[in-house]
């Protein structure tokens, strides 16, 4: 639909309108550490030249890197294999079902014709991504008490700090934004204050940018006591507020927002919210409202027949859908391993008293991105691990594999069977019952002392990692700071499940182990996975003005990791990053990083 290749990294379209959705940004940057995102097949030390790479990369650099993995052995790929500036109009089934076929509608945006082709395979490709999405009990709360991004911005915003002879206005008058509009947000928080709403790494990201950006102070208002936004220990200039544990509930007509403590929430959906209505917070003297709510993936240009039930993809979470909930299967037949991490502490706890959830990359209508009722048609997605474009690239390789032959594709009850059995060896693990069985959760929840409970268990995850010659030098050198066992758990499975993909797929790149235990490679990728959130929790403020400027893009730490396929160590910013320049100029290649 673009006019170039590279997704959410390709360069900012100059004449896109402020309020017009999936807004890219110069100043966007790697969530997780760069080093965890390198290709076998390209490395960073082939892209760079030889120049180490700093422990989180900008927008241009990752790009720049993107198309350069593409196009090094085809220089005219995308002219020769890709069509830009044209949208999908719709994609059907053919009456031939058999045979897969698909009817392909498109559009051409420059000249507006429309074209329609048939296919024999289909792919959805289109990114998890796309679309703000905004739950409907926030745009509740705050209906009338401002304006969202598509009408002007208020000019008669009053700051608390700042008196004023004009009487406030009757009601609140916010500017509403989501977090995928950064230009208008740009435009808009120098010399404001400003409320974010999530605490996922956009809430991150902008929170940050917006001090950059002149806010004079920014609060972050999210649900959960452990959301990547609680991680920072540090923000620059103490202009940042994370109120962890609390949801908003409601606006008054002095415009104040009462925040009230969120005491359990189950992590699917919104349904399981407990609050305690004497421990609130009132923010005063808001000026902006930014949504850092999540997004939608766009499936609107498929047919009803080729989509999942509730358009809803494999994700982390997907719950508050009866489709997505487990009814035919026999509990009785299940138990709980006394090697289980938690069964030492709650005991034997029996499923399926409550609802059962297919969560994670556990679907119930598609396995390895094959859609059941319609093996013909697939969807490319995250698997959740916390290397998002190495993942990507392993599921991808493995549908090409399918596509192709390289790899016998399962039938569909083969497929069915292989997500059971993986949603059945997610509920051994603490971390994925707690999201998947509703009991579960409510019994943990009440023993709130498990988390952060060390075991030695035999079968703990955190410890199934190959304890060979070669790797027994690296035990004293994975020193993670978390003190929590499931986060562990839960970032060595999702590289276990790679290796699973990765054999099924006949990937080419190095093993990481298998699904049984990680290798020393495996065990590097996870170590870097942690220094995500190390770099974060541990913010040296060692000097006087340190608190001023420093963030965890500054981490004096990069230098521990490097690469898993040269050995090509980090390094630090050459600058601080408040201090960078932005727009194209953000790159680590001109000596401005």
């Amino acid at each position: 639909m673009k006019s170039t290749p590279g997704g959410v990294w390709r360069a900012p379209d100059p004449l896109a309108s402020s309020s017009n959705h999936n807004q890219i940004y110069n100043e966007l940057w790697t969530k997780c550490v760069a080093h965890t995102l390198e290709f076998y097949d390209y490395t960073f030390d082939e892209h760079f030249q030889g120049e180490p790479i700093t422990a989180f990369l900008p927008r241009r650099d990752i790009n720049e890197y993107l198309l350069g993995r593409v196009t090094k052995g085809h220089p005219t790929f995308f002219e020769e294999y890709f069509v830009f500036d044209t949208q999908v109009e719709r994609v059907q089934e053919t009456t031939n079902k058999d045979k897969g076929s698909f009817k392909v509608t498109t559009r051409n945006l420059v000249t507006g014709e429309v074209n329609t082709q048939l296919f024999d395979r289909c792919i959805w490709a289109a990114g998890q991504n796309c679309e703000a999405s905004i739950p409907k009990s926030l745009q509740d709360v705050f209906h009338g008490t401002g304006r969202f991004s598509k009408a002007d911005v208020p000019s008669t915003i009053i700051d608390d700090h700042k008196e004023s002879k004009e009487p406030k206005p009757d009601g609140a008058d916010f500017c509403l934004l989501h977090s995928v509009e950064t230009k208008r947000i740009q435009e808009q928080c120098n010399g404001r204050k400003v409320l974010l709403i999530g605490g996922g790494f956009s809430a991150e990201d902008l929170a940050l940018q917006c001090v950059k950006w002149g806010a004079t102070h920014v609060h972050v208002a999210t649900r959960q006591d452990d959301a990547e936004v609680t991680w920072t220990s540090q923000w620059p200039g103490n202009k940042v507020t994370v109120h962890a544990e609390k949801a908003v509930e409601s606006v008054n007509t002095d415009g104040e927002i009462i925040l009230t403590t969120v005491e359990a929430i189950w992590p699917i959906g919104y349904k399981k919210t407990h609050r305690l209505s004497d421990n609130k917070v009132v923010l005063r003297g808001i000026n902006i409202v930014i949504f850092c709510t999540g997004y939608n993936p766009n499936l609107n240009m498929l047919d009803l027949a080729l989509r999942p039930q509730s358009d809803q993809l494999p994700g982390f979470t997907m719950g508050d859908h009866p489709s997505l909930y487990i009814e035919d299967f026999d509990w009785s037949t299940w138990k709980m391993t006394k090697k289980n991490a938690a069964y030492e502490y709650t005991g034997d706890i029996p499923a399926g008293q409550k609802r059962m959830i297919y969560a994670g990359s556990i679907h119930p209508d598609m396995c390895r991105g094959v859609f059941y009722e319609n093996p013909h048609m697939m969807y490319l997605c995250e698997n959740g691990a916390e290397s998002p474009l190495f993942s990507l690239d392993v599921s991808a390789w493995l549908l090409c594999s399918y596509l192709t032959g390289y790899a016998a594709m399962p039938s569909v009850e083969e497929l069915k069977a292989l997500s059971m059995e993986e949603f059945l060896d997610k509920m051994q693990r603490p971390i994925f019952r707690f999201q998947m069985d509703e009991a579960y959760f409510e019994i943990l929840t009440t023993k709130r002392e498990y988390w952060g409970l060390s075991t030695n268990s035999d079968d703990d995850d955190s410890a199934d990692m190959d304890d060979d010659e070669e790797n027994k030098d690296d035990d004293e050198e994975n020193n993670d700071s978390r003190s929590d066992p499931d986060v562990d758990a839960y970032q060595v499975y999702m590289i276990q499940l790679l290796c699973k993909i990765m054999k099924e797929g006949k990937h080419p790149g190095p093993s990481l182990g298998t699904y049984e235990k990680l290798n020393k490679t495996g065990r590097r990728l996870k170590e870097f996975m942690d220094s995500a959130y190390d770099m974060r929790a541990d913010i040296e403020t060692d000097y006087p003005d340190d608190w001023k400027w420093r963030t965890f893009r500054d981490a004096d730490e990069a230098e521990l990791v490097f690469s898993i396929h040269t050995g090509t160590k980090g390094r630090t910013l050459r600058r601080r990053w408040m201090d960078a320049e932005e727009g194209n100029l953000t790159s680590i290649r001109n000596g401005v990083l």
